[in-house]
């Protein structure tokens, strides 16, 4: 079945290879058109080209960043700028003419497609805006993740975006440090979109607080953990120990799930991005994190 849907990401400042392996990870999962949105050429000269991939430069002058500089982790202020950006980018892409837009993070790796069931199931409930990634615990305070998000595309889900970029903007001049996540959250809890927005299942678009899903050791026999689509690689700080939870994951996933089939240039990657990252680091005059 032919797929109407585009995937986009957002390359904002230096981050090693996480965007090149994120990238790659869509390349080789699925085969959809990928747009990646950008502010600076230096921060995606290591981007791979490619038929599929179009590079978007976007306007921040209403948020004052500035692409070219090291990577913004969310215990600085303009990591809290860089992240009202995603409201550009897929404001930009739901007015043109595809039927499905996913947002995906560069923390994120892909490892399976999961297009073809999301599209499925904005099929099947048409009410539906937007799945958006989750870490709910308790259900009476629900925790929403915007890594990794799919929208259906129509008028109806860019008054969404709109709302989420206003709020942002509201939410941001009260509160200073306020992310995507808060904001969608927010959103979610409306009466009016409580049935517009639907949390994607954890165990298979899990976060980095789920990588203990996937280990190869298995506690029952014959009860194996389940199958991922993708890894966000969070909850945790800096760029090294973002990678070191993508490798440690890689490793079980590729081990258990896929039995050699997932590329192994994925593994290399992600194993010289801790090489590569140590030395930028030491020549850069940063500490060790």
């Amino acid at each position: 079945m032919e797929s109407n849907s585009v995937v986009c990401l957002l390359v904002v400042n230096f981050m090693a290879d996480l965007p090149k392996i994120a990238v790659e990870s869509i390349l080789y999962s699925s085969d959809s058109n990928i747009v990646i949105g950008y502010l600076d050429e230096s921060d995606i000269i290591h981007l791979p080209k490619h038929e599929r991939i179009e590079y978007l430069l976007l306007d921040s002058s209403r948020l004052k960043i500035f692409g070219g500089s090291v990577y913004q982790d969310f215990d600085q202020d303009s990591f809290y700028s860089i992240v009202q950006l995603k409201w550009n980018l897929i404001d930009t892409l739901l007015k043109r003419s595809y039927g499905t837009l996913i947002y995906t993070d560069t923390d994120v790796c892909w490892v399976r497609n999961p297009i073809h069931t999301i599209e499925n199931a904005f099929k099947a409930q048409p009410k539906t805006l937007a799945f958006v990634q989750s870490f709910t615990e308790n259900i009476d305070e629900p925790r929403l993740c915007m890594g990794f998000a799919a929208f259906r595309v129509c008028q109806e889900t860019i008054l969404l975006v709109e709302v989420c970029s206003e709020t942002h903007t509201k939410m941001a001049s009260k509160l200073g440090r306020i992310g995507d996540d808060e904001v969608i959250t927010e959103i979610f809890k409306l009466p009016e979109y409580q049935d517009r927005i639907r949390e994607l299942p954890q165990s298979t678009f899990p976060l980095g607080n789920m990588i203990n899903l996937y280990g190869r050791k298995q506690i029952f026999p014959g009860i194996s953990s389940p199958k991922p689509y993708l890894f966000h690689a969070n909850f945790v700080i800096g760029l090294r120990n973002k990678n070191l939870l993508l490798n440690r994951f890689l490793f079980h996933v590729k081990s258990v799930h896929f039995q050699g089939s997932f590329p192994q240039t994925m593994i290399i990657l992600v194993k010289a991005l801790r090489i590569r990252l140590s030395k930028i680091r030491k020549s850069l005059g940063l500490a060790k994190e």
